[in-house]
């Protein structure tokens, strides 16, 4: 689940949710558990359960009609007059409300402040999230909901190389330092990206062997940087 403000990512981690009561300041106790307003005749986890697991500071008001909440607050960003919060399950747009929505595992849930007017929702990947130093790695950064590459994204992680997509949206990105770096990708307009880890390793050493003919029979003794290796006959 991932949820985004305008200026930074409030979570983002993997999480199980089961049906749940849920209690908020506006809306008052009430079962949140997938059968809300007949949603479906079996309970289950839904989005604003998932909400309720995830973050300790939210709010939303209780609609009598569809047995639902209306989300208005998280992690201190409330709705406006022309800005809200909205939702999308795998980059396709939520079609019933938080807890009429049961989701399941592999489910990848996106909340974002203001998600409607944003011109794309970013969607990044890479060609690989482990390597040895001095490697590369390829990123992909794709508009989540129709597929299309976002050219002129920039693809940054807290430290190490970063870099801007080209006009199928790639970029190659040379590691020079051992650690873990996680990427996101971020364009004026858009919804930032979910988060890419990469992990970087030593390079492994240099392996570099000298034949030697020996006397006493006329062993081969083999040497390699790590020592003795051993001899045949």
């Amino acid at each position: 689940m991932q949820r985004s403000s305008p200026n930074t990512t409030i979570f983002e981690d993997t999480i199980s949710t089961a049906w749940n009561i849920v209690t908020t300041s506006s809306g008052g106790t009430h079962m949140c558990d997938g059968t809300n307003g007949g949603a479906h005749t079996t309970p289950g986890g839904t989005i604003t359960s998932a909400i309720d697991d995830a973050v300790s500071t939210w709010d939303g008001t209780w609609d009598k009609r569809t047995r639902d909440y209306f989300i208005t607050s998280i992690a201190g960003y409330s709705q406006t007059v022309d800005k809200s919060w909205g939702g999308l399950v795998g980059y396709k747009a939520i079609d019933k409300m938080g807890c009429q929505f049961k989701v399941v595992a592999g489910d990848q849930v996106l909340l974002a402040f203001d998600l409607w007017s944003a011109k794309a929702v970013l969607e990044a990947s890479a060609d690989k999230q482990s390597l040895q130093r001095g490697g590369e790695v390829a990123f992909t950064v794709v508009n989540g909901m129709d597929k299309m590459p976002i050219e002129g994204a920039t693809v940054a992680a807290n430290a190490g190389p970063r870099g801007t997509t080209d006009s199928n949206g790639k970029d190659t990105l040379t590691f020079k330092d051992i650690g873990v770096y996680k990427y996101k990708a971020r364009k004026g307009g858009t919804i930032r990206s979910n988060e890419v880890a990469v992990t970087v390793t030593p390079a492994a050493p240099a392996l570099t062997m000298t034949t030697t003919t020996a006397g006493m029979g006329g062993q081969t003794v083999y040497l390699y940087d790590s020592g003795f290796g051993g001899c045949n006959q």
